[in-house]
Formats: structure tokens, sequence, C-alpha cells
């Protein structure tokens, strides 16, 4: 029987910089799923949009075209709605990661790239996880020069996520991403010992 490629997940807050390092680590010829893109292509279909409208709101769409930045201030301000758009797209993101490693399982190793690895229990399916973290502050300065989001939503966006105790706790590698050139150091050196798995 074919013996399926360990999964490493890659998570951390929003501004933390886990794309960056996912980036980086698929730069090194490594195969990454980044679960954040493949959420966002799965809701531009027109089942998820359907649902989109008849769960969440209408008020989320203009001429037809969802408003991202507007369902992110509905679904992270309302706890129930936020549950309901997960229900709506991770099953399906779900099913796309497993036809993704169908597609990679002559790889020793994959990584999937997830803000929500602890949040959506995903860590039961890694065999490792790598946490990047960084400063609240740095992260929200990050974000705000990235998405034009205000203080008020980024901090909404945090509160949805588990804290830096809980990742560090139950990580097997943490990343502190302040200077990005000894991060990128540091993270070779992970990649240096997952070869050696």
């Amino acid at each position: 029987m074919k013996k399926t490629p360990a999964i490493i997940c890659i998570t951390g807050g929003i501004g933390s910089g886990k794309s960056t390092i996912a980036k980086y680590i698929e730069s090194k010829g490594f195969p990454v799923y980044n679960s954040d893109l493949a959420a966002k292509k799965i809701s531009e279909s027109d089942e998820v949009l359907l649902e989109i409208k008849a769960k969440i709101s209408n008020e989320v769409f203009i001429n037809n075209q969802l408003d991202r930045k507007r369902l992110g201030q509905l679904v992270f301000e309302d706890k129930n709605l936020l549950n309901k758009l997960n229900g709506i797209i991770h099953p399906r993101v779900k099913k796309d990661f497993e036809n993704w490693l169908l597609i990679n399982q002559n790889h020793k190793f994959v990584f999937k790239e997830s803000a929500l690895v602890f949040e959506a229990n995903l860590n039961k399916n890694c065999q490792k996880i790598i946490s990047v973290l960084a400063p609240k502050a740095e992260r929200i300065r990050r974000v705000k020069a990235r998405d034009l989001l205000d203080e008020k939503e980024i901090k909404n966006r945090m509160k949805n996520q588990v804290s830096d105790k809980i990742r560090r706790q139950f990580s097997d590698f943490c990343l502190y991403n302040k200077n990005l050139e000894k991060t990128l150091l540091k993270t070779d050196a992970i990649l240096n010992l997952l070869k050696k798995m």
C-alpha cells in the first residue's frame, strides 16, 4: 500500500507572516497548499455565492458581486455568522485539499498553509506544525498596510483566532518573525530537520 505524504501545517495569526514563509518554502521546491487562496477561489463559485446569500446576507453583495470587505466586517463581528460561513467554505476546502494531496502523493512530505489549524481542529491531520509568531503591534501595522483595514476590524479578526500562547504550546516549531532574514534562516534549519524525518 502506498504511503501518503506527511502533512506539515504552517499557521499563524493575521499579519504574522505565515504566507511569506509558505511562499519561501514553495520557492525551495516543496509542494505548498494555500488554504486561504483555495477558500477565495471556492467562494467565487455560483453554488457557494448562492449559499452565502441565503445563509449570511444579501447585504454583502454589490451589483451581484461579493464584497469581501463587507463580508469580513459582518462575520468577524458575529460569531454565529462566522460559523455559518465556515460551514459553507471549510468542507469544500477539505475536499479540495484531499484532491491536491492525491496529485502530490509522491512527495515525502507536503505543506499546508492555514490560519485556522487550531480553530478548525485541523491539527489532528498534521504530522508537524510550524507556527509563525510576531508581536501584536507589528501584526496590526502589517495588516493596516496590506489590507487597508482599521484597527478595530483587525482586532475583531484577531479575537477569532487562537492566542500565540496556544500556538507555542501545541506547535512543533515556532518562528518569531520580527526580522525576515533571520526568520528565513530558521526556516531553512526546520526544512533540514524535516528532511531527516
